[in-house]
């Protein structure tokens, strides 16, 4: 009887493959080819239009994680990414040369009043608002492949222009401790005439410390009660939140 279980487990360790190299690719998102560093919709920090839906451009870059990121298409040839942990068609990751680089979603329209997965970079539109500018570049391809995410919707996609320059970009939370992109002018805001650059991160508001002085796109926009004459200013990030520090170059 002995000898006869050590002739079955002989005969099933025949059949059981030899466990080799390990395929690091059998479970993982292989990392990207190609990348968009020299793309000059990326050097520009165009907004682009994938699946129908409008992404901004942002500073947060992030290492590639092949765990958690699928790809969801190309945009220009260039593959396109989403975190499968982060709310389907919030962000989208661009390959660069430093890791991968965050496009968002302006929470407006349906979105509005809505934060997604995590703190938006841009800020949280109480209402809906004006649609954005047309952004230069083409339509991405969707290939939605090991996502369990839905596919949007098709909408009209403007008609791809070399010169049309999207509006700027709402003021941001937060700035990560990363380097921005080389030959860009990083996140910044349009006010009062002039570009303002955004100078560190947000802080509580006090009314003995801010004065109001104007809005950005309906955001309350203060001084510093102690510096009134510098060439600084401060933005909501969210209705009645913090404030993030602005500075005129």
């Amino acid at each position: 009887m002995r000898t006869g279980w050590v002739v079955v487990v002989l005969f099933v360790v025949t059949l059981v493959p030899k466990s080799g190299k390990a395929q690091v690719y059998d479970v993982a998102t292989p990392p990207p080819q190609v990348t968009a560093t020299a793309a000059q919709w990326q050097v520009n920090n165009d907004a682009i239009v994938f699946q129908g839906i409008v992404y901004y451009p942002t500073g947060f870059m992030r290492p590639f994680d092949g765990n958690v990121m699928g790809q969801l298409g190309y945009f220009d040839n260039v593959p396109v990414y989403a975190d499968k942990t982060l709310e389907p068609y919030s962000v989208i990751f661009v390959p660069v040369a430093r890791g991968m680089r965050m496009y968002e979603r302006e929470r407006v329209g349906a979105l509005a009043g809505t934060t997604g997965s995590q703190t938006p970079t841009f800020p949280v539109q109480p209402t809906p608002t004006i649609p954005p500018e047309t952004p230069v570049g083409t339509t991405g391809i969707a290939v939605n492949e090991g996502l369990n995410v839905p596919v949007a919707a098709e909408r009209p996609i403007p008609t791809p222009t070399a010169t049309v320059t999207p509006s700027p970009a709402p003021a941001p939370t937060h700035i990560e401790t990363v380097p921005l992109p080389r030959a860009t002018d990083g996140v910044w805001i349009r006010y009062d005439g002039a570009k303002w650059y955004s100078d560190g991160a947000a802080v509580p508001f006090s009314a003995d410390r801010f004065a109001r002085i104007g809005t950005y796109r309906g955001f309350p926009v203060f001084r510093d009660r102690a510096r009134p004459n510098t060439r600084e200013i401060w933005v909501a990030v969210v209705l009645d939140g913090p404030l993030a520090p602005y500075a005129r170059r």
